[in-house]
């Protein structure tokens, strides 16, 4: 039997990720949901969804807390899939899925139609500091001080957004491809908790919170 549960609060997890309190009961195991979260005005539409399917658990992981994650599989196809192409949910964490939500972006579905979820871009995000967000804007420079590695998208950069990557991360985000010198002038997008530094700022501290974008 599966049940389905949203609780409204995020929390956040040890490499990156903020978990989604969104997860189902299947065979009495509580299973949240991996890499992305549900949001508030979508729950609905998502517990109507999956009414009445059987899911299978896929690549299945646990916390430092005992709380598992997963994938769920029916009909061919994984249920986070389903619900980023119908723009009721966001990508949080991991390389996964990015197609399925590009495709909703686009289009403006769901939550990217709505003004509080929709992609902001970098000259005006400083209204949603404290709150997580996507954000796409055009890199202005970039400047490697001794500890951090700063993404300017204004010359003001003491007003403007920021992408902040500390000298840790941007040594593992090197190994995986990521190259900062390659970035001026690129159009890019980035997720993330928006803090208050100087001018609204997101710290990256995994590549997949970063895309260089193209015709997108």
């Amino acid at each position: 039997m599966l049940r389905l549960f949203l609780v409204l609060s995020l929390w956040l997890l040890p490499s990156l990720s903020i978990a989604s309190s969104f997860y189902v009961f299947i065979d009495d195991q509580k299973i949240f949901l991996s890499d992305i979260e549900v949001l508030p005005p979508f729950v609905e539409k998502a517990q109507a969804f999956i009414q009445g399917k059987s899911f299978s658990v896929l690549n299945k992981t646990q916390d430092r807390y005992g709380d598992a994650y997963a994938e769920l599989f029916f009909d061919s196809q994984i249920l986070q899939e389903a619900l980023l192409e119908r723009g009721w949910a966001r990508r949080i964490s991991g390389g996964k899925y990015k197609e399925n939500e590009k495709a909703a972006i686009t289009k403006r579905l769901g939550l990217w139609g709505l003004p509080e979820y929709e992609v902001k871009q970098a000259n005006v995000v400083g209204k949603d500091i404290g709150s997580f967000q996507v954000v796409k804007g055009k890199v202005f420079g970039t400047y490697l001080a001794k500890k951090v590695l700063y993404i300017n998208f204004d010359k003001d950069w003491k007003e403007d957004f920021t992408i902040l990557i500390e000298k840790k991360d941007l040594r593992k985000m090197s190994r995986e491809g990521f190259s900062p010198e390659n970035l001026h002038g690129k159009t890019v997008m980035v997720r993330g908790l928006v803090e208050k530094y100087y001018g609204p700022m997101i710290k990256v501290i995994d590549i997949n919170q970063l895309e260089i974008l193209n015709d997108f």
